[in-house]
């Protein structure tokens, strides 16, 4: 019995450390990848029409990152340095971390709430503060519809 107990023990003090473990490593690589998006330039748009998002592996990480990203990028789309990037990376990541196709309403609406509020570069930053506002009050009403935070071990906090 005293065998069984402290392998059960053993088993959940495993299972901590290895969530913890996960939380700080995707906590500092997300962070990492957007103190460098924060020095890139805005989105490049192409004779297509088609946005660019500058940031190479540092998007790469965020889309990798997946859902445990999009908090951060919320917290981020009111920094001084780069709002309208850390406001594309936020719409492009939130796109790909939802399951496809979604007939979901709250997704839906959630998607045109995005769309509307969408940072461009030349806007004043009084229309800026509005938008970004906008967004972290839908975040903080609806975000954990769409990310939950304990999920560490997956980037993709809906299922299909």
């Amino acid at each position: 019995m005293k065998t069984l107990l402290k392998l059960v023990a053993a088993a959940a003090i495993l299972a901590a450390v290895a969530w913890t473990a996960s939380y700080l490593y995707w906590h500092v690589k997300i962070l990492g990848a957007i103190r460098t998006l924060e020095t890139q330039s805005v989105p490049i748009v192409t004779g297509s029409g088609q946005e660019i998002l500058a940031g190479g592996e540092a998007y790469d990480t965020l889309a990798s990152a997946g859902c445990r990203s999009l908090p951060h990028l919320i917290a981020a789309m009111n920094s001084p340095k780069n709002p309208e990037v850390m406001s594309d990376a936020f719409h492009r990541i939130f796109a790909v971390s939802l399951p496809t196709p979604s007939t979901d309403p709250d997704v839906s609406a959630a998607m045109r709430l995005l769309a509307e509020n969408r940072l461009s570069p030349g806007e004043t930053a009084a229309k800026r503060q509005e938008k970004i506002d906008r967004i972290r009050a839908w975040w903080r009403a609806s975000g954990d519809k769409f990310h939950q935070s304990w999920r560490v071990w997956s980037s993709k906090c809906l299922s299909p």
